[in-house]
């Protein structure tokens, strides 16, 4: 318990008139409208980071050969079919 619970006890429970309800939810709405703000510009960053991240690991993907028996990005694997012994 803290030294001014009786006095947050005291606002908690007192009328507010009309001017501090509308000020108070005034001040609420910008509270959220800062927040959202700051939320889209944190996911347009992370957007713009993983795109960059995606196109760079493509290109040294298609600049880098291909081991044998794996296919590029964006290649089909190419499946041969295993030889069949002569006679069947």
């Amino acid at each position: 318990m803290n030294a001014n619970y009786g006095y947050q006890l005291y606002q908690a429970e007192r009328i507010m008139n009309r001017a501090e309800v509308l000020s108070a939810d005034a001040q609420r709405g910008r509270r959220v409208a800062a927040v959202t703000r700051g939320g889209r510009r944190l996911a347009r960053n992370s957007r713009a980071s993983a795109a960059m991240a995606v196109n760079a690991i493509i290109a040294v993907a298609v600049r880098t050969p291909a081991r044998a028996g794996q296919a590029r990005p964006g290649e089909a694997a190419r499946r041969v079919a295993p030889a069949s012994p002569p006679g069947r």
